[in-house]
């Protein structure tokens, strides 16, 4: 797992190296994309396969730890939209420059 995130990591940060890249939304979602599994194989990875409750005990989260954390998921995802609604964080094309 750990060499996966890593290169999943890389591959994001790769992705966007340079300016011209960077102004490319494609590659910006994508980037984000890989970003994005990345931290959730990271978590799964800490939390849930090396967790080990010791001979004789098994650990699957609960309803309520599930429902948390999509509730979670579900902020993040609001805030964002909102972020970027309301601040520069993505380029602007203007009607000229998709035209060309």
């Amino acid at each position: 797992w750990f060499w996966l995130e890593n290169v999943i990591f890389i591959a994001a940060i790769v992705l966007v190296a340079t300016k011209a890249s960077r102004l490319r939304p494609q590659r910006l979602f994508l980037s984000a994309s890989f970003m994005a599994v990345g931290g959730i194989l990271y978590r799964l990875g800490a939390y849930l396969i090396a967790y080990e409750t010791g001979a004789g005990w098994r650990y699957f989260p609960s309803v309520g730890e599930l429902g948390v954390s999509v509730g979670l998921v579900a902020f993040e995802i609001l805030a964002i939209s909102i972020a970027v609604r309301r601040f520069p964080i993505l380029p602007t094309v203007s009607p000229e420059e998709s035209r060309t």
